[in-house]
């Protein structure tokens, strides 16, 4: 991950990451409405059926996280220190919370360790959040993960911990999808 990464975390991170594409592919072949409706709604240029790959389940997964493609969030789930956390960090359920931007990591920094709450990125800004952000993120905020790492996402200190937690987001981002095409699969019967 950018500014450091646990191997065995982050590996394990990126395997079930894989493990979801693949998942995802097989109940897309399966004709699965909702793995197909998840597909089309991130990849909409896609021919479902028989022009469907893996590469597309991936691409999938990776919006669904809130990166651009599969390759930016496999960059930045590796050792790509010139990754960024796109919109991972901050996806659209999240948008409804307060929080603070700032362009200068340094100046977040000070804020925060005068103010409180937790210091994330976002693609190349940074933003103090809440207790309750951190929950909608499927977090919880008085995990120690989140006490090793100083409430400082970028933390040089903590890879494991921020592995662990970024783990628990994806989780969380993935279902919220999977929710979401059951939900408006009903609305449409």
């Amino acid at each position: 991950m950018p500014n450091g990464s646990s191997g065995d975390s982050a590996v394990k991170l990126i395997s079930f990451l894989k493990t979801e594409a693949r998942l995802l592919h097989r109940e897309a072949q399966q004709g699965d409405v909702f793995a197909l409706k998840r597909i089309s709604d991130q990849c909409p240029s896609i021919q479902l059926g028989t022009e469907l790959q893996r590469k597309h389940c991936l691409a999938t997964i990776g919006r669904e996280l809130g990166f651009d493609n599969w390759k930016t969030a496999l960059d930045c789930f590796s050792d790509n220190e010139e990754a960024t956390y796109g919109a991972f960090l901050h996806p659209r359920r999240c948008h409804v919370h307060w929080n603070i931007w700032f362009a200068d990591y340094t100046e977040a920094k000070q804020v925060r360790s005068e103010h409180g709450g937790y210091l994330l990125p976002y693609k190349q800004q940074y933003m103090i959040v809440d207790r309750d952000y951190i929950t909608s993120l499927g977090l919880e905020p008085d995990a120690e993960a989140w006490e090793s790492l100083g409430r400082d996402w970028l933390a040089k200190a903590g890879d494991h911990a921020r592995s662990a937690l970024a783990l628990q987001i994806a989780n969380t981002h993935l279902n919220w999808f999977k929710e979401r095409s059951y939900q408006q699969h009903d609305g449409k019967q």
